[in-house]
């Protein structure tokens, strides 16, 4: 995540294979939802602290090689970042955040990046995702205080916003635009969240590729806007 990242798009693409061949290799009762993706697991915190890393994982990975790489991995990122809110939110709900790690205060400035840059008409939840990692935040400061640095840094992030940040770090050689997304890479991408819609209404900005050539026309112009968002620094400087 260095200030000139070399990762190539496929080397992106195979760790993210990687990552959904680790995933469908869990016992069936370390998975969310049922074999047919719909029903909902019964509640487990350590299950859902578990898709928190690997969702966080994707966000990570995603930023590697982000000059030259599709913005459908952009587009990857925020949905992670949205289940992630999701998964917090079933947490809170249960009342299992006094006992979350102060690791989860880091996973939390992880998912914030997508929300902070990008816009937020691609993000309807945007507002309740914020809220929900502040009460996750707010809730863990009482048992860990180091805990609210992160919210502060979150909240710096958040209101200096992309245009703070000078993108002359662009190394000279690199691409005008990035590589145009196929249906292929944009099934693999697909293939990381075995979620409906309803745990996660964000999946929909993934969903044109499930069916025909007007949404998929749909779905180009919209990944044509992603990739004019503005993700300008070195990402170690925010999360090392």
């Amino acid at each position: 995540m260095g200030k000139f990242d070399n990762t190539s798009q496929a080397q992106v693409f195979t760790m993210l294979e990687s990552l959904r061949i680790w995933r469908d290799h869990l016992p069936p009762e370390l998975h969310l939802f049922d074999e047919t993706k719909e029903i909902r697991r019964r509640h487990n915190r350590a299950v859902a602290e578990l898709h928190i890393f690997y969702l966080m994982t994707i966000i990570l990975t995603c930023f590697l090689g982000r000059r030259e790489n599709s913005p459908l991995l952009k587009c990857a990122s925020i949905v992670a970042s949205s289940c992630i809110s999701r998964l917090y939110e079933e947490i809170l709900y249960h009342e299992g955040t006094p006992f979350l790690l102060p690791i989860h205060a880091w996973a939390n400035l992880v998912a914030s990046i997508p929300r902070t840059f990008s816009k937020d008409v691609q993000i309807p939840n945007q507002v309740s995702e914020k809220r929900i990692s502040r009460m996750v935040l707010d809730k863990m400061g009482e048992k860990h205080p180091a805990v609210l640095l992160v919210q502060q840094r979150i909240d710096e992030i958040g209101h200096a916003g992309a245009s703070a940040f000078s993108a002359s770090d662009t190394p000279p050689d690199a691409p005008n635009s990035a590589p145009t997304p196929t249906t292929e890479m944009a099934q693999e991408i697909l293939s990381l969240f075995p979620y409906p819609l309803s745990f996660c209404p964000t999946l929909e900005l993934l969903e044109p590729y499930s069916s025909g050539t007007e949404q998929l026309d749909l779905f180009s112009d919209l990944l044509a806007d992603i990739d004019n968002w503005d993700w300008p620094m070195e990402w170690s400087s925010i999360l090392f």
